[in-house]
């Protein structure tokens, strides 16, 4: 077995920060190297820090077939509901850019527009008043795949869809404090803002907001705008800004791409991308040791455990481990069942009676506990370590509280009230890692005297606002790292009917008190009071438990040794790939 540890190519336990003050137009932001990378073969190439060649191929083509446990539903990643369909961002990233991106390293790059705004560069102003003006000038060479001009429209289209309540499937917590936008000029848009925000700097990019046609969607939104993100352009009819573009996609089956030849950082080094979308693990990792595929999408496709039986046999290629994600269960907080899930002493026993420490030592790949979203390998965890509220295993406190709720053993030793027998249903999208915990904790609650069972999310459901919101329970996870994962969580992003279920916080978990917290976080420039804001923020969830955490997870991704420029994680240069 080998231990999940921050760790670099160079050794374990490596860490890099990377701290830019404001004054310069950027802020502060933590980068931890791969928790931890091993080869089958040779180590492969990291990302390209050279300019990307230019003009067409020289030879045979260069071709590149991937696989996906799953398939992507749709090919703008804002519609897709919590991250849900597998491949989605990877693919997302290769047919759209943004006027910015992050790379796998944190850093933010240039795409579409010519700077990223900056105090230094006069692109971001602050005013004496709190409020903000941030400028977006975008590239002369910026083309839509059907080679139509990227504009300042376009972008004010993308603001206005962004911001319009009737569409909250595309709301984004920065638009929050947005005041409003206007155009210079064809290809120049200014934003105005209500109050600062930490990262105005990438309200365009892939992650937040990418730019949509307005030649293309202007006419269904101002003719039946509810109905625009079940349009067509969504999925087969997609004509995005990337460094590909769709040539056919076939939706449970494949989607191929070709070059882009006009892309705005020059052609893709490779000619023309597959990816299967294949429904079963075993077979993705049948068709990789065949050399069917190079390269494995999304990686919650394969997991750590069965990564690991192939690593002696693929001889082709390399294990990348990416930083690694929390395993974690929302629970719900309107109408839930049982009615007891809303008060914090019962969700305080659940995570009682879950030997975690057991669970992440037995799993293929021992991992640490999660008892937040911020890891021991986060350049944060050691500032916010001591505002976390634990839950270490203990059964005679899980006793208790469950008592303190109303709940005693009946003869069979399970729990139960006047209502009946206790049982708490995990729901959980089928993925192993989901899976696999869901069952676990439902092991360790049978033994404690707590029933409940597991319901696995269909994959035809997995982009059914409605029904992931609509949980009895618990909701059962793994969702991306992200240093801002309590973010979502504010009252006004809950899901409800009156959205369209399209809210962000699934929990449904409303508090005056984490909003003002969040709502202040995001406003707070000076790294140092943003770090304490971050601590309230940790302490009231954890306290509250708003999040009910469980272990982290790495994510992997198996890469052939014949690719180069591919990174561990954030799939977001594919235009640099490359075949040897």
């Amino acid at each position: 077995m080998v231990a999940i540890i921050a760790a670099s190519r160079q050794g374990m336990g490596a860490m890099l920060l990377r701290e830019v003050d404001m004054c310069n137009g950027r802020i502060l932001t933590g980068l931890l190297l791969s928790l931890l990378a091993f080869t089958a073969c040779a180590a492969p190439s990291g990302p390209s820090s050279a300019g990307n060649q230019t003009g067409r191929s020289s030879g045979a083509p260069k071709r590149v077939v991937a696989g996906i446990r799953g398939t992507a539903q749709v090919l703008y990643a804002k519609l897709n509901i919590s991250n849900a369909g597998l491949g989605v961002s990877d693919i997302a990233r290769m047919v759209g850019a943004g006027l910015t991106a992050r790379d796998d390293q944190d850093e933010l790059h240039p795409q579409l527009t010519e700077a990223i705004p900056t105090v230094n560069n006069g692109n971001w102003k602050l005013q004496p008043d709190g409020k903000m003006e941030t400028v977006w000038k975008i590239r002369p060479n910026a083309r839509w795949h059907d080679g139509t001009a990227v504009s300042a429209d376009d972008i004010l289209f993308t603001l206005t869809l962004s911001m319009d309540p009737d569409l909250p499937v595309f709301a984004q917590t920065a638009f929050e404090s947005v005041d409003g936008a206007r155009a210079l000029d064809a290809s120049t848009v200014v934003v105005t803002w209500k109050q600062p925000y930490i990262h105005a700097d990438e309200l365009f990019s892939t992650e937040v907001a990418p730019p949509l046609p307005k030649h293309l969607l202007e006419k269904s939104y101002q003719e039946d705008k509810l109905n625009v993100p079940q349009h067509p352009y969504f999925t087969t009819d997609f004509v995005g800004t990337g460094a590909f573009k769709v040539k056919e996609y076939v939706p449970d089956s494949f989607i191929v791409l070709t070059a882009f030849d006009d892309f705005v950082l020059g052609r893709p080094r490779i000619d023309e991308f597959e990816a299967r979308f294949v429904p079963d693990a075993n077979t993705v990792l049948a068709y990789l040791l065949s050399g069917e595929i190079q390269l494995i999408l999304d990686a919650r496709s394969i997991t750590s455990a069965q990564a690991l039986t192939i690593k002696d046999q693929w001889a082709a290629g390399t294990f990348e481990y990416g930083r690694a994600s929390w395993v974690v269960m929302y629970p719900q907080h309107i109408n839930p069942m049982p009615s007891a899930m809303a008060d914090v002493r019962f969700k305080r026993a659940l995570t009682h009676a879950v030997n975690r420490e057991e669970m992440g030592q037995e799993a293929p790949i021992p991992v640490p506990i999660a008892d937040s979203w911020i890891g021991p390998d986060w350049l944060q965890y050691k500032d916010i370590e001591s505002s976390m509220v634990k839950y270490p295993f203990d059964l005679r406190r899980s006793a208790q509280l469950l008592e303190e709720v109303g709940y005693s053993k009946g003869p069979d030793g399970f729990y139960r009230d006047i209502s009946g027998k206790l049982n708490v249903e995990i729901r959980a999208p089928n993925t192993d890692i989901n899976t696999r915990s869901a069952l676990t904790v439902l092991d360790y609650w049978q033994r404690a005297g707590i029933g409940g069972e597991m319901a696995v999310v269909p994959a035809p459901r997995t982009n059914d606002r409605e029904y992931r919101a609509t949980f009895p329970g618990l909701e059962l996870i793994r969702p991306a790292a992200s240093l801002e994962a309590f973010t979502s969580v504010k009252s006004n992003n809950i899901a409800l009917p009156e959205n369209n279920w399209a809210g962000t916080n699934r929990q449904r978990y409303a508090s005056p008190v984490l909003d003002t917290l969040i709502d202040r976080y995001l406003a707070t420039i000076p790294p140092g009071p943003r770090l304490e804001g971050l601590k309230e923020v940790v302490h009231l969830t954890t306290d509250q438990l708003v999040f009910m955490s469980l272990i982290f997870d790495p994510p992997v991704l198996l890469i052939s040794q014949n690719l180069r420029n591919v990174p561990p994680a954030n799939l977001w240069n594919a235009h640099e790939w490359d075949v040897v």
